[in-house]
């Protein structure tokens, strides 16, 4: 009895194990050392090496990925890659797996705002289409966020050792989600598949390693700073100032003037701390101002405007060596003791000057008022002839349509100091290209002097 009992189990034990022997078995090899089984028919072994998003693994599979902002803080993410441009953010996952074919695997994304990624339990779940670049290197890609693939740079990708082209991951493979300041998002890759199990076709998921990354809250992805910056709100109020056939200032065209009349008495002494309101981010404490004062506008239209007569040039025609004559004798009356000499290239030929100022406000009134100096200069190279001047401004840019004729045609001393007044106008946008022409006929010549010969220039609100 006991002989037949051994038989019976041995028997058995070696029906199990040929059972064994015949079944497909899926072995999947993970990145920390483990193996996982799959029985799937009986059609031999398959290999699977799945490269799974393993902690200790993230230099070699995605890398950890850095960006830098202004006031020296940085924040390091869990990606392939990330872009930051306009207080947006666009991240792209790489990775790779070789799964053979005959599994008929989709691979993709599983992606959402909670842990526990599946198939099933995600917010977006995003299919890789095959993308012929990225087949030709061996790996997938997935470019997650809103920001243009046009723009985006190219990045290096480690385990390949070179740039990847985000342009040419295609935007069949793309999340389209605006990612949020201080959201944390998840994202787990997945191999979707079927394989024979128990003589069924049945389907068989393989995930990599859940991961999440956080969005980084920071000062300047908000409308605050680590100065007092005009809100928002601020300057929507602050533009009902203005008449409503102008353009608004913008927070930036205003800035450099606010720092002006802060360094003012009036400014200096006005108290902001009313209109300041504070936020605390991952990098510091923000703060902005959420009302511009009155008094402030008040300043800015009475205010006259000084064009620099050598730092205001931003360019010359036929005349290529502006120079700046300085320490004028007192006795010529000549303002600051200095002038700026703009010659012609030849004597045959008018010089032309342009300066540009950005603190003419639009919708005020100005008169221009132009001083030229006399020949300060003694030599043989020089001469105290007149001149005769043509005066344009620009509405918007220098060589813009709609140019504004305020002085056609006028005379300056070469002898006495010159000073032209011009009726009053306005811009519709703030800043002014201001154009200074000598107008000298080649009739004129002999008596007439080309060169123009700039003092001050100054804009008076009326």
């Amino acid at each position: 009895m006991m002989k037949k009992r051994i038989f019976l189990l041995t028997a058995t034990l070696m029906a199990c194990t040929l059972g064994a022997i015949a079944q497909d078995v899926t072995i999947l090899h993970m990145k920390d050392g483990t193996q996982r089984r799959h029985t799937n028919g009986v059609k031999g072994t398959t290999q699977i090496q799945f490269f799974e998003f393993a902690p200790e693994e993230q230099a070699k599979t995605i890398g950890h990925v850095t960006t830098s902002f202004y006031n020296d803080y940085s924040y390091q993410w869990p990606v392939t890659a990330v872009w930051h441009a306009d207080k947006q953010y666009t991240a792209a996952v790489v990775w790779s797996d070789d799964i053979p074919e005959n599994f008929g695997a989709r691979r993709g994304l599983c992606f959402g705002t909670k842990p526990g990624l599946t198939i099933d339990n995600c917010d977006t779940l995003a299919y890789y289409f095959e993308a012929f670049y990225l087949e030709e290197l061996g790996i997938k890609g997935m470019i997650i966020g809103t920001m243009n693939l046009n723009t985006l740079t190219p990045f290096y990708y480690e385990p390949l050792q070179e740039e990847l082209q985000p342009q040419r991951f295609t935007n069949d493979n793309r999340i389209p989600v605006n990612l949020q300041p201080g959201q944390t998002y998840y994202y787990r890759t997945f191999a979707q598949g079927y394989s024979l199990q128990n003589n069924e076709i049945k389907p068989v998921v393989f995930y990599g390693e859940e991961m999440s990354f956080r969005v980084p809250n920071v000062i300047m992805d908000s409308d605050y700073n680590t100065y007092p910056q005009f809100s928002e709100e601020a300057m929507a109020q602050f533009a009902t100032h203005f008449p409503s056939n102008v353009t608004a200032p913008t927070r930036a065209q205003l800035e450099p003037l606010w720092d002006i009349w802060r360094q003012t008495a009036q400014g200096a002494a006005y108290d902001l701390t009313p209109y300041i309101s504070t936020k605390t981010f991952d990098d510091g404490i923000g703060y902005r101002l959420d009302k511009i004062p009155d008094e402030f506008y008040d300043w800015l239209i009475h205010r006259e405007v000084y064009i620099d007569i050598w730092n205001g040039i931003i360019g010359t025609v036929r005349a290529p060596n502006p120079e700046l004559v300085t320490n004028v004798d007192a006795s010529w009356g000549v303002p600051n003791n200095m002038w700026v000499c703009i010659a012609p290239e030849s004597q045959s030929v008018n010089p032309e000057v342009i300066f540009r100022s950005d603190e003419v406000i639009p919708g005020v009134n100005y008169k221009l008022q132009l001083t030229f100096a006399p020949e300060t200069r003694e030599g043989d190279n020089y001469n105290n002839k007149p001149g005769c001047v043509k005066i344009v401004y620009y509405p918007n840019k220098y060589g813009s349509t709609g140019t504004n004729t305020l002085i056609n045609s006028s005379d300056v001393s070469g002898t006495e100091v010159t000073t032209l007044l011009t009726d009053a106008f306005n811009v519709s946008t703030i800043g002014l290209d201001l154009s200074i022409q000598s107008r000298v006929s080649n009739k004129m010549a002999t008596t007439y002097n080309r060169t123009l010969r700039i003092a001050q220039i100054r804009l008076i609100p009326e």
